[in-house]
């Protein structure tokens, strides 16, 4: 267990506190610049994993619409096709004499 020195240097090492406490007019030293990479790194991985995550929610709904079928029309960007898969799903799902018309 970290006694409150320990706890303070320690915490004082964190790349994010390092980063945070730099001023305009300083010159960054090499743990400095090391902080702000680590900093950066650490934002990076955050974001690409939350992107990998809707990715592959998106790909899991589009199977669920339409199978690898529907996947495969949007990678290829076939508008035409997609609408009809979507349509045709769509038409399954809510039957024409219970969609409402707008």
């Amino acid at each position: 267990m970290f006694d409150d020195e320990e706890f303070e240097k320690a915490f004082e090492r964190e790349p994010v506190v390092i980063a945070s406490q730099l001023r305009a007019g300083h010159t960054l030293t090499e743990d400095e610049v090391k902080a702000i990479q680590a900093v950066i790194s650490e934002l990076d991985s955050r974001e690409n994993n939350a992107i990998q995550a809707f990715e592959d929610g998106r790909a899991f709904a589009l199977k669920e619409v339409g199978g690898e079928e529907l996947v495969a029309a949007v990678k290829m960007k076939d508008e035409e096709r997609i609408a009809r898969m979507v349509r045709a799903h769509m038409d399954k799902i809510f039957p024409k004499h219970q969609r409402t018309v707008q």
